[in-house]
Parts: structure tokens; sequence; C-alpha cells
């Protein structure tokens, strides 16, 4: 959940009932389709390789400096 930002319909990988449920939703629903797919648009607007990079830089320093 917490990687999704709320772009996704959740549903327990073990339980086949919810996940057929879930894309059942998505197959049905155009207004849930379209919110989610807007969300999701938003939510990877957040994350970038250049984000990435400077977090990963960020822990390489910590690290070889804390010993």
């Amino acid at each position: 959940a917490e990687v999704t930002g709320g772009a996704a319909v959740l549903a327990d990988p073990r339980d086949e009932a919810a996940l057929a449920a879930g894309l059942g939703r998505l197959l049905t629903d155009a207004q849930v389709r379209g919110q989610l797919a807007e969300r999701g648009r938003r939510r990877a607007a957040a994350f970038s390789w250049d984000r990435t990079a400077r977090g990963l830089d960020e822990v390489y320093r910590r690290l070889s400096t804390s010993s």
C-alpha cells in the first residue's frame, strides 16, 4: 500500500476471490480505472533516476564515514 500511494486496487495475493474481484472492478468500472490511472501518473512522477542516484550517493557517503 505504501508503494502504490493509493494508485492501485489492493488485494491479498493469496486470496483468489479477492484478486478476481479487484481485477473485475478494474475491467468493469471505467471511473475507477481513470482515477487510478491519474493517481498512478502522479505517483510515478515522484520517482526519478536522478532522485534515486542522489539517495544512493547519500547512503554510500554515510556508510563510508561510519566505520
